[in-house]
């Protein structure tokens, strides 16, 4: 499978971005509230679905060799935390954005 598996990743994001982009525009009227949360939130998606195959991955490398699984854990747990929550994260969905 290999490098060949990461050409489907454009089409895949090509049909997100195409779906968030018709979504946002039927409920721009009916439900803005709604169309704002797809607006910020569809990018996060994709994250979401590396950090689960990430975790998927990691549980294997612990099981197979459980003092580098705890290790790789706390380290990749600390940069996703710092990169996620700390103060230059200016995209971070999980703080409120700063109204300058």
């Amino acid at each position: 499978m290999g490098p060949a598996a990461a050409i489907w990743i454009l089409p895949i994001l090509l049909v997100a971005f195409l779906a968030r982009t018709a979504l946002i525009a039927l409920l721009t009227k009916r439900r803005p509230e709604v169309a704002e949360a797809i607006d910020r939130w569809w990018v996060w998606a994709p994250l979401a679905v590396v950090i689960s195959l990430g975790l998927v991955a990691l549980i294997a490398i612990a099981i197979n060799a459980p003092v580098l699984g705890v290790a790789l854990a706390v380290l990749l747990g600390a940069i996703l935390y710092y990169s996620l929550f700390s103060d230059t994260s200016i995209g971070s969905p999980f703080r409120p954005r700063r109204r300058d």
